[in-house]
Formats: structure tokens, sequence, C-alpha cells
């Protein structure tokens, strides 16, 4: 079950014991569970096996069409404690709130320069000035 796959990850902290590793054979990206890599392969091949009956979008993992089909149904469940603003997901709340508080959790081990989201970082490390100087 998920809850005893969890409790094992958890115990390796404790334990000192290496989880396994699954590799993707298309790209660096590594998983500590199968159905992770299984998951990250349909973006490999195009697989989306979840459609939403609205529209024609479909996506890869039944949780992105949840949040999806929020968009059709007007449901934003996840509020602002600062302005009135709501969001479909967790996500887009939390990068949000980053904009009151001014959190920036993503940082560039070259330079220092911080970013609210980590998409900002990683475009920041394809053009780091500090890459370039060394």
């Amino acid at each position: 079950s998920r809850i005893r796959r969890v409790m094992r990850v958890h115990l390796r902290k404790h334990t000192g014991e290496e989880p396994p590793t699954f590799p993707c054979h298309l790209c660096p990206a590594v998983f500590n569970h199968d159905c992770d890599l299984k998951r990250h392969l349909r973006s490999h091949i195009g697989e989306r096996p979840y459609s939403c009956t609205h529209c024609t979008s479909s996506f890869t993992q039944r949780c992105h069409l949840k949040v999806h089909l929020r968009t059709h149904t007007g449901e934003r469940p996840y509020s602002c404690v600062y302005c009135p603003a709501s969001f479909t997901s967790k996500y887009t709340l939390t990068t949000h709130l980053r904009g009151h508080t001014g959190e920036r959790p993503f940082s560039c081990v070259h330079c220092g320069s911080t970013f609210m989201k980590k998409y900002n970082l990683k475009m920041h490390i394809s053009r780091c000035p500090a890459l370039k100087e060394s």
C-alpha cells in the first residue's frame, strides 16, 4: 500500500540505507519508486491517458486532470489569506503566497540569486553569468 511504501522510505532516513533508484534511460531524471519512473516516461512517449470530458485537454496524471476540471466547474478551493485571490491548485496558491511573504526558496549554487519559482531558477541557470566566468 502507499502508506507502507512511504513508511519504508521514511525508515531509510533513520537506518542510513540507500533507497533503490530507478533512472530514466531517456534523460538524467532518477526516481525512488518504479511507479514514479513509469509516470515520468509518459512525458517522453506522449502518453496522456487522462482526458477531459469537457474539452480536448488530456494529461499524464489523474491529479492534473482533477485540477484542470476546476477550470470548467469554477471551483477554486485554495484561498489566499492576504488578499481575495483563490486558486484551482495548491501549487498556484503556494507560489502566489510567496509574492506576499517575499519567500524565495530556490537559489542558484553558482551566484546565490534567489527565486520564487523553480522554473525561474532553471531559466536563470541556463544563462547564469557566474557559470560563464568559470
